[in-house]
Protein backbone atom coordinates (compact mmCIF):
# COMPACT_ATOMS: atom_id res chain seq x y z
CA UNK A 1 0.00 0.00 0.00
CA UNK A 2 1.25 3.49 -0.79
CA UNK A 3 2.09 5.49 2.29
CA UNK A 4 1.60 8.92 0.74
CA UNK A 5 -0.86 10.43 -1.67
CA UNK A 6 0.55 10.98 -5.13
CA UNK A 7 -0.12 13.41 -7.91
CA UNK A 8 -2.76 11.14 -9.38
CA UNK A 9 -4.84 11.77 -6.25
CA UNK A 10 -4.50 15.52 -6.72
CA UNK A 11 -5.47 15.06 -10.37
CA UNK A 12 -8.57 13.11 -9.32
CA UNK A 13 -9.47 15.87 -6.89
CA UNK A 14 -9.13 18.46 -9.69
CA UNK A 15 -11.42 16.41 -11.90
CA UNK A 16 -13.82 16.23 -8.96
CA UNK A 17 -13.85 20.05 -8.68
CA UNK A 18 -14.83 20.44 -12.31
CA UNK A 19 -17.37 17.62 -12.16
CA UNK A 20 -18.89 18.83 -8.89
CA UNK A 21 -19.12 22.39 -10.20
CA UNK A 22 -20.99 21.30 -13.31
CA UNK A 23 -23.20 18.91 -11.31
CA UNK A 24 -24.18 21.48 -8.69
CA UNK A 25 -24.75 24.12 -11.36
CA UNK A 26 -27.04 21.74 -13.24
CA UNK A 27 -28.94 20.95 -10.04
CA UNK A 28 -29.39 24.66 -9.29
CA UNK A 29 -30.93 25.15 -12.73
CA UNK A 30 -33.50 22.40 -12.11
CA UNK A 31 -34.28 23.66 -8.58
CA UNK A 32 -34.59 27.37 -9.36
CA UNK A 33 -35.68 27.05 -12.97
CA UNK A 34 -33.29 29.84 -13.82
CA UNK A 35 -30.03 29.92 -15.71
CA UNK A 36 -27.84 32.24 -13.67
CA UNK A 37 -24.22 32.17 -14.81
CA UNK A 38 -23.02 33.86 -11.63
CA UNK A 39 -23.92 30.65 -9.81
CA UNK A 40 -21.22 28.78 -11.64
CA UNK A 41 -18.61 31.23 -10.35
CA UNK A 42 -19.82 30.81 -6.76
CA UNK A 43 -20.06 27.04 -7.03
CA UNK A 44 -16.62 26.82 -8.61
CA UNK A 45 -15.01 28.95 -5.88
CA UNK A 46 -16.76 26.99 -3.13
CA UNK A 47 -15.77 23.66 -4.64
CA UNK A 48 -12.20 24.69 -5.49
CA UNK A 49 -11.52 26.10 -2.00
CA UNK A 50 -13.00 23.05 -0.26
CA UNK A 51 -11.00 20.71 -2.47
CA UNK A 52 -7.82 22.73 -1.99
CA UNK A 53 -7.98 22.62 1.81
CA UNK A 54 -9.00 18.94 1.81
CA UNK A 55 -6.07 18.10 -0.42
CA UNK A 56 -3.58 20.10 1.67
CA UNK A 57 -4.73 18.52 4.94
CA UNK A 58 -4.90 14.98 3.59
CA UNK A 59 -1.63 15.21 1.69
CA UNK A 60 0.34 16.54 4.66
CA UNK A 61 -1.13 14.15 7.26
CA UNK A 62 -1.77 11.02 5.23
CA UNK A 63 1.54 9.35 6.19
CA UNK A 64 0.60 9.64 9.87
CA UNK A 65 -3.01 8.49 9.68
CA UNK A 66 -2.01 5.65 7.36
CA UNK A 67 -0.55 3.81 10.36
CA UNK A 68 -3.85 3.89 12.26
CA UNK A 69 -6.37 1.06 12.31
CA UNK A 70 -8.94 1.01 9.53
CA UNK A 71 -11.70 2.43 11.76
CA UNK A 72 -9.55 5.24 13.13
CA UNK A 73 -8.23 5.90 9.65
CA UNK A 74 -11.76 6.27 8.29
CA UNK A 75 -12.87 8.57 11.12
CA UNK A 76 -9.72 10.70 10.96
CA UNK A 77 -9.85 10.91 7.20
CA UNK A 78 -13.52 12.01 7.31
CA UNK A 79 -12.77 14.56 10.05
CA UNK A 80 -9.91 16.05 8.03
CA UNK A 81 -12.08 16.13 4.93
CA UNK A 82 -14.85 17.86 6.88
CA UNK A 83 -12.39 20.32 8.35
CA UNK A 84 -11.10 21.02 4.86
CA UNK A 85 -14.65 21.61 3.64
CA UNK A 86 -15.32 23.99 6.52
CA UNK A 87 -12.12 25.96 5.90
CA UNK A 88 -12.95 26.06 2.20
CA UNK A 89 -16.45 27.43 2.88
CA UNK A 90 -15.12 30.14 5.18
CA UNK A 91 -12.51 31.14 2.65
CA UNK A 92 -15.06 31.12 -0.17
CA UNK A 93 -17.38 33.40 1.82
CA UNK A 94 -14.57 35.85 2.41
CA UNK A 95 -13.67 35.80 -1.29
CA UNK A 96 -17.22 36.20 -2.54
CA UNK A 97 -18.77 38.45 0.10
CA UNK A 98 -15.89 39.85 2.14
CA UNK A 99 -17.40 38.29 5.26
CA UNK A 100 -18.50 34.97 6.73
CA UNK A 101 -21.88 34.27 5.25
CA UNK A 102 -23.58 31.46 7.17
CA UNK A 103 -26.73 30.39 5.38
CA UNK A 104 -28.77 27.24 4.98
CA UNK A 105 -26.89 26.54 1.76
CA UNK A 106 -23.69 26.70 3.79
CA UNK A 107 -24.76 23.71 5.87
CA UNK A 108 -26.00 21.96 2.75
CA UNK A 109 -22.57 22.32 1.17
CA UNK A 110 -21.01 20.89 4.36
CA UNK A 111 -23.28 17.86 4.13
CA UNK A 112 -22.45 17.43 0.46
CA UNK A 113 -18.75 17.77 1.27
CA UNK A 114 -19.00 15.11 3.99
CA UNK A 115 -20.80 12.73 1.64
CA UNK A 116 -18.23 13.22 -1.08
CA UNK A 117 -15.30 12.98 1.34
CA UNK A 118 -16.73 9.76 2.78
CA UNK A 119 -17.14 8.33 -0.71
CA UNK A 120 -13.60 9.33 -1.64
CA UNK A 121 -12.33 7.81 1.60
CA UNK A 122 -14.01 4.47 0.91
CA UNK A 123 -12.69 4.50 -2.64
CA UNK A 124 -9.13 5.22 -1.51
CA UNK A 125 -9.22 2.59 1.25
CA UNK A 126 -10.49 -0.16 -1.04
CA UNK A 127 -8.17 0.88 -3.86
CA UNK A 128 -5.10 0.86 -1.62
CA UNK A 129 -6.14 -2.49 -0.15
CA UNK A 130 -6.43 -3.91 -3.64
CA UNK A 131 -3.04 -2.46 -4.59
CA UNK A 132 -1.58 -3.89 -1.39
CA UNK A 133 -2.92 -7.37 -2.18
CA UNK A 134 -1.61 -7.17 -5.75
CA UNK A 135 1.80 -6.06 -4.47
CA UNK A 136 1.87 -8.96 -1.98
CA UNK A 137 0.98 -11.44 -4.73
CA UNK A 138 3.73 -10.07 -6.96
CA UNK A 139 6.21 -10.19 -4.07
CA UNK A 140 5.24 -13.79 -3.29
CA UNK A 141 5.56 -14.73 -6.97
CA UNK A 142 8.98 -13.08 -7.15
CA UNK A 143 10.08 -14.83 -3.95
CA UNK A 144 8.92 -18.20 -5.29
CA UNK A 145 10.81 -17.56 -8.53
CA UNK A 146 13.94 -16.70 -6.56
CA UNK A 147 13.55 -19.84 -4.46
CA UNK A 148 13.18 -21.96 -7.61
CA UNK A 149 16.28 -20.34 -9.08
CA UNK A 150 18.29 -20.87 -5.89
CA UNK A 151 17.11 -24.47 -5.73
CA UNK A 152 18.16 -24.99 -9.35
CA UNK A 153 21.56 -23.45 -8.66
CA UNK A 154 22.00 -25.62 -5.57
CA UNK A 155 21.11 -28.76 -7.54
CA UNK A 156 23.47 -27.75 -10.32
CA UNK A 157 26.32 -27.08 -7.88
CA UNK A 158 25.66 -30.47 -6.28
CA UNK A 159 25.81 -32.20 -9.65
CA UNK A 160 28.98 -30.37 -10.61
CA UNK A 161 30.61 -31.26 -7.27
CA UNK A 162 29.82 -34.92 -7.95
CA UNK A 163 31.04 -34.75 -11.51
CA UNK A 164 34.59 -33.63 -10.75
CA UNK A 165 35.38 -36.62 -8.47
CA UNK A 166 33.78 -38.84 -11.11
CA UNK A 167 36.37 -37.58 -13.59
CA UNK A 168 39.19 -38.25 -11.13
CA UNK A 169 38.03 -41.75 -10.18
CA UNK A 170 37.86 -42.83 -13.82
CA UNK A 171 41.41 -41.70 -14.41
CA UNK A 172 42.77 -43.23 -11.19
CA UNK A 173 41.22 -46.56 -12.12
CA UNK A 174 43.11 -46.42 -15.40
CA UNK A 175 46.40 -45.72 -13.61
CA UNK A 176 45.84 -48.42 -11.02
CA UNK A 177 46.06 -51.06 -13.73
CA UNK A 178 49.60 -49.90 -14.60
CA UNK A 179 51.14 -49.86 -11.12
CA UNK A 180 52.78 -53.30 -11.35
CA UNK A 181 53.30 -53.52 -15.10
CA UNK A 182 54.97 -50.20 -15.78
CA UNK A 183 55.76 -48.07 -12.68
CA UNK A 184 57.76 -45.55 -14.72
CA UNK A 185 54.83 -44.90 -16.98
CA UNK A 186 52.64 -44.50 -13.91
CA UNK A 187 55.01 -41.84 -12.60
CA UNK A 188 54.77 -39.87 -15.84
CA UNK A 189 51.05 -40.37 -15.93
CA UNK A 190 50.61 -39.03 -12.40
CA UNK A 191 52.41 -35.84 -13.41
CA UNK A 192 50.12 -35.57 -16.40
CA UNK A 193 47.12 -36.32 -14.20
CA UNK A 194 48.07 -33.57 -11.76
CA UNK A 195 48.23 -31.08 -14.61
CA UNK A 196 44.94 -32.35 -15.96
CA UNK A 197 43.16 -32.14 -12.63
CA UNK A 198 44.59 -28.72 -11.93
CA UNK A 199 42.81 -27.61 -15.08
CA UNK A 200 39.63 -29.38 -13.97
CA UNK A 201 39.72 -27.59 -10.63
CA UNK A 202 40.31 -24.26 -12.35
CA UNK A 203 37.01 -24.61 -14.21
CA UNK A 204 35.02 -26.20 -11.37
CA UNK A 205 33.41 -22.88 -10.43
CA UNK A 206 32.50 -22.04 -14.00
CA UNK A 207 29.12 -23.01 -15.40
CA UNK A 208 30.36 -22.73 -18.99
CA UNK A 209 33.77 -23.26 -20.58
CA UNK A 210 34.89 -22.98 -24.19
CA UNK A 211 34.84 -25.92 -26.58
CA UNK A 212 38.61 -25.60 -26.85
CA UNK A 213 39.02 -26.03 -23.08
CA UNK A 214 36.59 -28.96 -22.96
CA UNK A 215 38.30 -30.81 -25.82
CA UNK A 216 41.72 -30.20 -24.29
CA UNK A 217 40.56 -31.88 -21.07
CA UNK A 218 39.00 -34.80 -22.97
CA UNK A 219 42.12 -35.26 -25.07
CA UNK A 220 44.31 -35.45 -21.96
CA UNK A 221 41.84 -37.83 -20.36
CA UNK A 222 41.83 -40.11 -23.39
CA UNK A 223 45.62 -40.05 -23.55
CA UNK A 224 45.72 -41.26 -19.95
CA UNK A 225 43.23 -43.99 -20.78
CA UNK A 226 45.30 -44.94 -23.81
CA UNK A 227 48.23 -45.65 -21.48
CA UNK A 228 46.10 -48.36 -19.96
CA UNK A 229 44.52 -49.83 -23.06
CA UNK A 230 47.27 -49.17 -25.60
CA UNK A 231 46.39 -49.95 -29.21
CA UNK A 232 43.07 -51.36 -28.13
CA UNK A 233 41.66 -47.84 -28.22
CA UNK A 234 41.81 -44.98 -30.66
CA UNK A 235 39.95 -41.70 -30.79
CA UNK A 236 39.26 -38.82 -33.15
CA UNK A 237 37.88 -35.29 -33.00
CA UNK A 238 35.83 -33.65 -35.73
CA UNK A 239 35.19 -29.92 -35.45
CA UNK A 240 36.02 -26.66 -37.17
CA UNK A 241 37.95 -23.77 -35.71
CA UNK A 242 34.87 -21.56 -35.58
CA UNK A 243 33.54 -23.59 -32.61
CA UNK A 244 36.63 -23.17 -30.41
CA UNK A 245 35.30 -20.14 -28.53
CA UNK A 246 31.72 -21.37 -28.20
CA UNK A 247 30.86 -21.97 -24.56
CA UNK A 248 29.22 -25.19 -23.41
CA UNK A 249 28.52 -26.63 -19.93
CA UNK A 250 31.83 -27.68 -18.38
CA UNK A 251 32.66 -31.42 -18.33
CA UNK A 252 29.65 -32.22 -20.47
CA UNK A 253 31.44 -34.68 -22.78
CA UNK A 254 33.48 -36.57 -20.17
CA UNK A 255 30.62 -38.73 -18.81
CA UNK A 256 29.82 -39.87 -22.36
CA UNK A 257 33.45 -40.84 -22.97
CA UNK A 258 33.59 -42.44 -19.52
CA UNK A 259 30.60 -44.62 -20.39
CA UNK A 260 32.41 -45.92 -23.49
CA UNK A 261 35.48 -46.72 -21.39
CA UNK A 262 33.43 -48.52 -18.74
CA UNK A 263 30.76 -50.30 -20.78
CA UNK A 264 32.56 -50.95 -24.07
CA UNK A 265 36.33 -50.74 -23.85
CA UNK A 266 36.74 -52.72 -20.64
CA UNK A 267 34.71 -55.68 -21.91
CA UNK A 268 35.49 -55.69 -25.64
CA UNK A 269 38.54 -57.40 -27.08
CA UNK A 270 38.46 -55.69 -30.45
CA UNK A 271 39.74 -52.18 -31.11
CA UNK A 272 37.30 -49.54 -29.90
CA UNK A 273 37.05 -46.20 -31.65
CA UNK A 274 35.81 -43.12 -29.83
CA UNK A 275 34.63 -40.33 -32.12
CA UNK A 276 33.75 -36.85 -30.89
CA UNK A 277 32.26 -34.21 -33.18
CA UNK A 278 31.03 -30.69 -32.54
CA UNK A 279 29.05 -28.76 -35.13
CA UNK A 280 27.53 -25.30 -35.09
CA UNK A 281 24.30 -25.26 -37.07
CA UNK A 282 22.48 -21.91 -37.20
CA UNK A 283 21.56 -21.00 -33.63
CA UNK A 284 22.54 -24.26 -31.95
CA UNK A 285 25.51 -26.48 -31.18
CA UNK A 286 25.40 -30.24 -31.66
CA UNK A 287 27.81 -32.47 -29.73
CA UNK A 288 28.07 -36.13 -30.71
CA UNK A 289 30.01 -38.94 -29.08
CA UNK A 290 29.98 -42.33 -30.80
CA UNK A 291 31.70 -45.69 -30.62
CA UNK A 292 31.85 -48.90 -32.65
CA UNK A 293 30.93 -51.14 -29.74
CA UNK A 294 28.30 -53.86 -29.59
CA UNK A 295 25.47 -51.40 -28.93
CA UNK A 296 22.59 -52.11 -26.61
CA UNK A 297 18.83 -52.00 -26.41
CA UNK A 298 17.52 -48.55 -25.41
CA UNK A 299 15.44 -50.16 -22.68
CA UNK A 300 18.62 -51.54 -21.13
CA UNK A 301 20.33 -48.15 -20.81
CA UNK A 302 21.69 -47.83 -17.33
CA UNK A 303 19.93 -45.28 -15.13
CA UNK A 304 23.22 -44.67 -13.36
CA UNK A 305 25.03 -41.41 -12.82
CA UNK A 306 26.43 -40.45 -16.22
CA UNK A 307 23.48 -39.97 -18.58
CA UNK A 308 21.01 -38.87 -15.92
CA UNK A 309 23.39 -36.22 -14.64
CA UNK A 310 23.74 -34.79 -18.14
CA UNK A 311 19.99 -34.59 -18.60
CA UNK A 312 19.55 -32.90 -15.20
CA UNK A 313 22.25 -30.35 -15.92
CA UNK A 314 20.83 -29.53 -19.34
CA UNK A 315 17.34 -29.15 -17.88
CA UNK A 316 18.61 -26.78 -15.18
CA UNK A 317 20.50 -24.71 -17.72
CA UNK A 318 18.16 -24.72 -20.72
CA UNK A 319 14.75 -25.87 -19.51
CA UNK A 320 13.17 -27.73 -22.42
CA UNK A 321 15.27 -26.02 -25.07
CA UNK A 322 17.70 -28.87 -25.74
CA UNK A 323 17.79 -32.32 -27.37
CA UNK A 324 19.34 -35.49 -25.98
CA UNK A 325 19.24 -38.39 -28.45
CA UNK A 326 20.60 -41.93 -28.24
CA UNK A 327 21.05 -43.95 -31.41
CA UNK A 328 22.20 -47.50 -30.80
CA UNK A 329 22.29 -50.53 -33.07
CA UNK A 330 23.33 -54.02 -31.99
CA UNK A 331 26.77 -54.78 -33.40
CA UNK A 332 27.20 -51.30 -34.91
CA UNK A 333 27.84 -49.12 -31.90
CA UNK A 334 26.15 -46.24 -30.14
CA UNK A 335 25.93 -42.53 -30.85
CA UNK A 336 24.75 -39.96 -28.32
CA UNK A 337 23.94 -36.47 -29.59
CA UNK A 338 23.26 -33.33 -27.59
CA UNK A 339 21.86 -30.14 -29.12
CA UNK A 340 21.95 -26.95 -27.06
CA UNK A 341 21.04 -23.36 -28.03
CA UNK A 342 23.88 -21.15 -29.12
CA UNK A 343 22.50 -17.73 -28.16
CA UNK A 344 22.48 -18.57 -24.42
CA UNK A 345 26.22 -18.99 -24.16
CA UNK A 346 28.03 -17.71 -27.25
Amino acid sequence: MKKSLNYRFIFRMTIFVVFATLLLFTISIFVTGKLRWQYIKEIFIYTACCTLFCSLLLTSLYEHIYLLSRVLFFLTFTFLASLGVGMGLLTSSLILYGRVNVTNSYFMVIIIGLVFSGAITLFEVHKTKLEDNIAKLKAAELENEQLRRLESEARFNSLQAKLNPHFLFNTLNSLAALVYDNPRMVEKSIVRLSELYRNVLSISNQTFITVKEELSLIRDYLELEKLRFGDKMDYSFHYSKNVNNIKIPGLLIEPLVGNIIKHVLEIRKEIVSVNISILMIRSSVTISVSDNGPGFKPGNISSGYGLNSIRERLTLLYGEDYDFDIDTKPGKGTSISIRIPLDNNY
